[in-house]
């Protein structure tokens, strides 16, 4: 069998969980030209994109977020080719593995690694501030002569929410991360 045919194997579970929860066919493409074998000798190819098709999936289990999805995503890509390289002095994963992500055009692409780390949270994190739905508003109760119309809704803000994994404080929404060890933290 080859590595292709284990590949497609092993995400088509993942795969046809998200289609039934999302409602259309999720079409999956990589560029299995740029495999090398030798890059996975740990880790499977398709444990990364099956992580991502997961969270598509997740995002259609509630009615606003699945709205977005099926308006905003076409199709994913698992590509082996074309992956950012680690920036110097870039010791922690997370803005790694998000730089090799994207939404663009109704594809969601991610450039396959063998070492990206918290790969669910960092596709949420990238995925997030792309889809358009509407988030919760807020009622502020109005002084003398004004509306009570709600506040209108502020835009999520780039980061990560309090709690997620960080790797430096330009990663949190709140600036602030605060380090677990020498690699992580977490956002407060």
């Amino acid at each position: 069998m080859s590595a292709e045919m284990d590949f497609r194997g092993e995400i088509d579970t993942k795969l046809k969980k998200a289609t039934a929860s999302c409602g259309f066919k999720i079409v999956v493409g990589t560029d299995f030209e740029n495999y090398k074998a030798s890059d996975w000798r740990d880790t499977k190819p398709s444990a990364v994109c099956s992580t991502v098709i997961g969270v598509v999936g997740d995002y259609c289990t509630s009615p606003k977020t699945k709205a977005a999805i099926v308006k905003q995503v076409k199709s994913l890509s698992c590509l082996f080719g074309g992956r950012l390289p680690k920036e110097e002095g870039e010791f922690e994963n997370n803005s790694y593995t998000r730089r090799n992500m994207s939404l663009a055009a109704g594809v969601f692409t991610i450039h396959l690694a063998p070492d990206f780390e918290d790969l669910f949270f960092n596709t949420r994190d990238v995925l997030e501030p792309e889809l358009e739905y509407e988030r919760a508003t807020v009622t502020i109760a109005p002084s003398r002569g004004q509306s009570s119309k709600p506040a209108k809704t502020a835009p999520t803000p780039k980061g990560s929410a309090r709690g997620r994994m960080c790797s430096k404080s330009k990663d949190c929404q709140s600036g602030v991360c605060e380090m677990e060890n020498k690699t992580r933290g977490r956002c407060r």
